[in-house]
């Protein structure tokens, strides 16, 4: 079981393709994150007449990947029977189990702690709510949805403040060997009776690093009320700075 298997899952989840990743040595560093700039009208004058510098402002956070570990396993008695011999049949398991859990990579991008505490923080805790956040204002009760707008680093440009996916341990991410091991029987609550499985598992260690405020904007309050869906959506992005973001048009993704 090779890399192969985590291209093809990834092909599957449309966020972990269109925004670039970056390898990160160990698990965890100590980064700068804008979160605001000023003189947005430009640095235009006249002759002999000055202009306002353009300032930053940042500050120092830490950022971690986080260890992502599903495990994979069968019963030998179903995994030998299969025509193709029974590390064919781990592979291919091993295969969709990946595609799920990559999915859940996906759901964490956004919701974070929300979907699983122990992994990476996603978008809902790290944008910035007071300056990038447009609320259409649909009120029915239990179908309010978000729209997110993310400008994605250039892919090879460590330097770009965009958006980007990081995995830890300079980018590792393998198969464990298969493993014919005793297991215990999990309909036996006595703990005695045993059975031989196929076992391997996955080892990654994912995160979603957002390195400046300013490259993501969530448009909230969504709903199928008159003047609160999508096209309303479209809309409202003029109302913030959107030149911040939609400029680099092939490097702007739209996430529902």
């Amino acid at each position: 079981m090779g890399p192969h298997n985590h291209y093809e899952a990834s092909r599957t989840t449309f966020e972990l393709t269109v925004i670039p990743s970056f390898p990160l040595n160990g698990l965890g560093v100590r980064s700068v994150v804008y979160t605001a700039a000023s003189n947005a009208a430009g640095s235009f004058r006249k002759i002999n007449a000055g202009v306002r510098a353009i300032t930053e402002v940042s500050e120092e956070r830490e950022f971690k990947c986080f260890t992502a570990e599903p495990h994979i396993h069968e019963d030998c008695a179903i995994a030998d029977r299969y025509e193709n011999g029974p590390i064919a049949w781990m592979e291919a398991k091993s295969a969709r189990i990946l595609k799920l859990e990559m999915l859940a990579w996906v759901k964490q991008l956004y919701y974070g702690p929300g979907n699983n505490g122990d992994g990476f923080p996603g978008l809902i805790q790290t944008y910035d709510r007071t300056r990038m956040e447009i609320n259409v204002g649909g009120t029915t009760n239990n179908t309010a949805s978000s729209v997110w707008l993310i400008r994605a680093a250039a892919p090879g440009s460590l330097a770009d403040d965009g958006a980007r996916w990081r995995y830890g341990n300079n980018g590792a991410m393998s198969f464990k060997p298969v493993q014919t091991l005793p297991m215990p029987d999990p309909a036996d609550k006595t703990g005695q009776k045993m059975l031989f499985k196929y076992v391997t598992g996955f080892t990654g260690y994912p995160g979603f690093q957002v390195q400046s405020l300013m490259t993501v904007v969530r448009i909230k309050g969504l709903t199928m009320e008159d003047g609160k869906g999508l096209w309303i959506c479209y809309l409202r992005l003029l109302e913030i700075g959107c030149s911040l973001i939609a400029r680099q048009i092939p490097r702007t993704s739209l996430m529902l």
